[in-house]
């Protein structure tokens, strides 16, 4: 048992971190496709939502960025089974303790968003099932159902993005692009890496994630070879903007 108001209130996340449930948010995705152990690349697609809104507007050159209010995250990754369900629903779940998982990553969600929307379409003993759930600070509600021929899916909606959050986050979409590059900096050097795409309501442009990285970082590696007895060891310097 949880008071789940309690443990968001008393959950530290600066203004200056307003993209870490983002980074959470992707991560989980990443993670999610790894644990499929398919040979076929995985897919993650980000996108931007924006608002009507124009009080709060910034002027890039001819270019109005309307606020953002939402975020929503698309994979193709092992989904809310059973388990990642149950882990989920786990207050400070040890489930990704191996993998530096702390359990807390979606209460960051709560923290910055009014509420989240997840849809889940996964495989359990050969059967497709769909989960949705809502989150909120009233809680956790999920209806799973089964499904026919439908493709594995899991979208995350981060919705009503809170006000000190969304005045500190970075308005462009370049910008959070690079900023969740710099963080899942681990997963880009691994060259399973899957696709990650950035979409934003305001542009035109997609922005390839694995691109801007090979572009920006990956081709400016400063390597150094050095011995230390017997053993050789690389050194790699990563530039960071």
């Amino acid at each position: 048992e949880i008071n789940l108001i309690g443990r968001v209130n008393n959950l530290s996340l600066p203004a200056s971190s307003a993209l870490m449930p983002i980074f959470e948010a992707v991560v989980n995705s990443i993670q999610a496709i790894e644990d499929l152990k398919s040979t076929s690349k995985g897919k993650i697609e980000i996108q931007i939502k924006r608002g009507e809104d124009s009080q709060n507007e910034l002027e890039l050159g001819e270019r109005v960025h309307h606020p953002i209010i939402g975020f929503e995250i698309h994979d193709n990754g092992i989904g809310f089974d059973a388990d990642n369900f149950k882990a989920f629903d786990t207050s400070d779940s040890r489930w990704k303790q191996s993998r530096g998982g702390k359990g807390i990553g979606r209460l960051f969600w709560l923290k910055a968003f009014d509420k989240v929307e997840i849809e889940s379409i996964f495989l359990e003993n050969s059967k497709s099932y769909k989960r949705k759930i809502d989150f909120s600070l009233n809680g956790v509600s999920a209806k799973p159902s089964e499904v026919h021929d439908a493709p594995r899916k899991t979208t995350v909606r981060l919705l009503g993005f809170k006000e000190e959050y969304r005045k500190a986050c970075k308005k462009r979409a370049s910008s959070i692009a690079a900023r969740i590059v710099e963080h899942c900096l681990t997963y880009f050097l691994n060259p399973s890496c899957p696709e990650i795409l950035l979409a934003d309501d305001d542009e035109d442009q997609i922005i390839g994630l694995n691109t801007w990285f090979k572009e920006n970082i990956g081709e400016n590696l400063l390597k150094e070879t050095f011995k230390v007895g017997k053993h050789s060891f690389e050194i790699v310097g990563l530039p960071l903007y």
